[in-house]
């Protein structure tokens, strides 16, 4: 400051003026304005013996869309499998007669019929299941405008060679309405119900 005082003095005995003099000056303040701030960011930056603040971590920012990209393993596309149509012609059991057709089956029972309205094709492990119609019917001479009952039937199996398990099961009720053993080419007499 003091030799801000002398400098003045001496713009004024040059013969700069007042105004000059107060140039001068405002100049001179801003000069060590700007030099005590100098030393004061050197001070907190450590060069004069004060510890320097500790720098804040930086956060790393997770991206917008943080969630862990799925990838979907495609899965191979199943190939159809391969299944064999069971040999057309009659088949025999006890009590009863499986005709096979190229598009669908009759059953023949003593009281009863069956029909199966699909082709019957067995997977590689020799099973087949189809959808047909059970036909019960009364005893006896039926009686005009009388219609025997159709229930809605599953017939489900298996074929070894020409063996044939077969189960018939009513879709509704879930009962169980016959299983049998046939045999490809095996005559049989079915004893009609009186």
């Amino acid at each position: 400051m003091d030799e801000l005082v002398n400098r003045m003095k001496t713009l004024k005995t040059v013969g700069g003026g007042r105004r000059a003099a107060a140039l001068a000056l405002i100049v001179l303040a801003f000069g060590t304005i700007f030099e005590a701030f100098v030393s004061a960011d050197e001070n907190r930056s450590g060069r004069a013996g004060f510890a320097s603040p500790t720098p804040k971590k930086k956060r790393k920012q997770k991206p917008k869309d943080a969630s862990p990209m799925i990838v979907k393993k495609e899965e191979p596309t199943p190939t159809p499998e391969t299944r064999t149509a069971v040999a057309v012609g009659t088949w025999g059991a006890d009590g009863a007669r499986l005709t096979v057709g190229g598009d669908s089956s009759t059953l023949e029972f003593g009281c009863s019929s069956g029909e199966i309205n699909e082709r019957l094709l067995t997977d590689s492990a020799g099973r087949f299941s189809a959808a047909g119609v059970f036909i019960r019917r009364r005893p006896g001479f039926q009686r005009d405008g009388e219609e025997p009952q159709r229930l809605a039937a599953k017939f489900a199996g298996t074929v070894t060679g020409k063996t044939m398990n077969l189960k018939m099961t009513l879709i509704e009720s879930g009962e169980t309405i016959g299983e049998y053993v046939f045999e490809q080419g095996r005559n049989v007499r079915i004893q009609r119900c009186l």
